[in-house]
């Protein structure tokens, strides 16, 4: 595989990633599939693989031991400039939102023949012309704020049956914990794909474990145990659901024999908002990032990249980095 990537310009996270079919330009039905799980405001420390003594996530672990893990990957130290990196590769938010003469990540999927979706937290504009539809997604289940009580909530939205704004602009509200709600609508609208003449690029970004902390009792109730704060308990209980919802998400995609060709990426936009070690750097904050690919090397531990240019080679634009440049191997 030659994949030609381009160093970060901005701080990011530990990443793992699962990628069957690899060659050097994909085309055609030789192109994974992409799920890009971000969590929201997860720090270094919110995770067992890296020394955290309370919390378990054996799901998310498991990513790290069965990929390959990104060990110097950093992110912006806010929401926005993290997710706006992230969409167009370039460290540009303007008005907190993209610019509208950018090119973003999933409109360069698309123009390669992916269908593109994203569910969850966008944070880059809350109307038109800066919606996700409008900026290369075919289909949007979405918050467009920084969090589920923000701006849009005239109807004192929360962590449990959340209001949720379609690719049409309607809004419904959902039963049950957002983080499930997100990982259902996600396989939900993946299932819809699988078949399909076009591979797809699935966002799945969580609204957790951002403030307004809260999460199911059951996944609280182990930290209160231990003596935590009520807050402390609602964010690693949050951080918990999001690790039951990685295996569910992994199982989802084995039952299906997506994981023979999908690219599976997670990691946290700009590190731990409350509970976790937060390991500041002059360019942002570390947090977590992991890749895992099948046929790795055990234990491979690699250098962290910007991940937009990586895929434009998936998406069939290799040459070209997201604000329309050529692909240099440093800046």
């Amino acid at each position: 595989m030659k994949l030609c990537w381009i160093k970060i310009l901005f701080a990011g996270v530990p990443l793992y990633c699962s990628l069957a079919a690899q060659s050097a330009e994909p085309t055609g039905a030789n192109r994974p599939n992409v799920i890009f799980v971000l969590t929201d405001d997860q720090g270094y420390g919110d995770m067992s693989c890296h020394g955290n003594p309370v919390l378990k996530t054996p799901n998310i672990d498991q990513l790290s031991s069965d990929g390959v893990r990104f060990s110097q990957f950093f992110v912006s130290p806010l929401c926005q400039p993290s997710r706006c990196s992230l969409m167009t590769g370039r460290n540009k938010v303007v008005g907190r939102r993209i610019e509208t003469n950018e090119q973003t990540l999933p409109e360069m999927f698309r123009r390669g023949g992916y269908t593109t979706g994203l569910f969850g937290k966008w944070h880059l504009g809350d109307g038109h012309p800066f919606l996700p539809v409008d900026k290369g997604f075919d289909e949007q289940f979405m918050i467009a704020n920084g969090a589920v009580d923000h701006v849009e909530n005239p109807w004192g939205n929360s962590d449990f049956d959340t209001w949720f704004r379609d690719s049409k602009e309607t809004w419904h509200q959902t039963k049950g914990y957002y983080t499930d709600v997100l990982f259902d609508q996600a396989m939900k609208w993946m299932d819809s794909c699988k078949g399909g003449e076009k591979p797809f690029f699935c966002y799945l970004a969580t609204l957790a474990p951002h403030e307004p902390w809260d999460a199911p009792d059951e996944y609280k109730k182990p930290f209160r145990d231990r003596g935590m704060t009520e807050e402390q308990a609602s964010y690693y209980g949050a951080i918990t659901v999001i690790d039951n919802n990685i295996a569910r998400l992994r199982k989802w995609m084995a039952e299906r024999g997506l994981d023979k060709n999908t690219l599976l990426i997670f990691m946290a936009d700009n590190g731990s908002a409350l509970a976790g070690r937060k390991l500041k750097s002059s360019d942002g904050k570390q947090t977590d990032q992991l890749q895992c690919r099948p046929a790795r090397r055990e234990g491979e531990s690699v250098r962290g990249r910007e991940p937009s240019v990586g895929f434009l080679h998936l998406a069939g634009n290799a040459g070209h980095e997201p604000g329309g440049r050529p692909v240099g191997d440093a800046l």
